[in-house]
């Protein structure tokens, strides 16, 4: 976990063209801006790896909606696919963060809390009618099972520590292969990634 957890933390490796960023729940908007302006400075960067660590107490403070849309709206503006790995708890905004990526890992032990946070008109187009449907009229937390069965996730990891090292693993293939389609497409530049990002930012709600 981060020594500090309302602190993002960003690594770039210019011999992969991997930046790997580390974000809790609870990070700072100040924070989540000034990754984005050190991924900006990233020579040669090719692709983004989230580390997301929800909290493990459900009292826990949340970043604020409107700074995860923020933070959304600069990931946009460098264009490039972005892999998650997730471990802990995920909720309110964060799952922003979980949705907007081209590919998705999480530790068998994470959870995610319903209903589905976000603007409902936007969800369809990031798992689906039935995935949204399912998610959006479910109370509660929910394990990663049921996450990768409805497809919010594509792959379990046995820890944190394994989804770690498996999206870094993929987004360095990601980076090394121009004809993948994310490298042409990042799925972070679809409408619906703006749309839910501009509803976050004009919300008054944190959680």
């Amino acid at each position: 976990f981060l020594a500090n957890p309302n602190v993002a933390r960003c690594d770039f490796d210019p011999a992969t063209g991997v930046a790997m960023v580390e974000v809790s729940d609870g990070t700072s908007g100040e924070s989540l801006r000034r990754v984005v302006d050190e991924l900006h400075s990233c020579d040669g960067l090719a692709c983004i790896v989230l580390h997301l660590i929800g909290a493990i107490d459900p009292m826990a403070a949340q970043v604020a909606a409107k700074d995860l849309g923020i933070f959304l709206v600069g990931l946009r503006t460098l264009a490039l696919p972005v892999v998650v790995s997730i471990s802990g708890r995920i909720a309110g905004p964060m799952w922003g963060l979980v949705l907007s990526c081209d590919y998705r890992i999480a530790a068998t032990s994470s959870s995610f809390l319903c209903p589905i946070w976000g603007k409902p008109e936007c969800m369809r187009s990031f798992i689906g009618h039935n995935a949204t449907v399912q998610l959006g009229m479910s109370t509660g937390p929910k394990d990663a099972l049921v996450m990768l069965e409805t497809g919010v996730v594509h792959q379990l990891r046995r820890n944190a520590d394994d989804a770690k090292k498996a999206a870094l693993e993929m987004a360095k293939r990601v980076a090394s292969t121009d004809s993948m389609a994310c490298r042409k497409q990042p799925f972070i530049m679809n409408y619906a990634v703006e749309e839910y990002a501009m509803a976050a930012i004009e919300s008054k709600l944190v959680c």
